[in-house]
């Protein structure tokens, strides 16, 4: 499995054709693989206007959710709803996903041009207003902060060793 970090910008076409970025479409096999490669398009939480794996990964996930989406219960019936709203897209040999106009619109994403940032098993996607909402966190915790809390081998991983530290 790919481990997507850094970040980057992209850009969306006319034709909704979202080109990846390099550096993330490499660990995605789309650069390497003479196979058609797919990804997978999800929708995002409230920070990012969707996230996108490769397609191991997004397997992976979503068997992982549907195995939890039986039942009539509430939650089920969001993970059912979760799994409704994705799309698995074919990335052309330019490194391009065609993101469908039906998700684009269902979640009001507008903007064409984009910052991507790696999230460790996928990229989140974000347009222009939910990257500066999102930006917006670094003010509140600066790196230094973040390495304290999380950085160094072995810190960050295991809550059970966090709390013995």
């Amino acid at each position: 499995m790919a481990l997507y970090v850094g970040q980057s910008e992209a850009s969306m076409d006319e034709k909704g054709r979202l080109t990846i970025p390099k550096k993330f479409r490499k660990l995605m096999g789309v650069d390497e693989s003479e196979k058609q490669v797919v990804v997978w398009v999800v929708p995002g939480g409230s920070d990012c206007d969707f996230v996108m794996m490769d397609d191991e990964t997004g397997t992976a996930w979503a068997r992982n959710l549907a195995a939890q989406a039986a039942g009539p219960n509430g939650k089920a019936a969001k993970r059912r709803l979760l799994l409704e709203m994705c799309e698995r897209v074919e990335v052309d040999s330019a490194g391009r996903a065609l993101i469908p106009a039906s998700f684009l619109e269902a979640r009001g994403v507008k903007d064409r041009e984009f910052h991507i940032g790696g999230c460790g098993d996928h990229i989140a996607v974000y347009g222009k207003d939910k990257w500066a909402a999102h930006e917006s966190l670094a003010e509140l915790q600066p790196a230094s902060d973040l390495w304290d809390e999380f950085g160094g081998v072995g810190r960050g991983v295991n809550k059970a060793e966090d709390q013995a530290q």
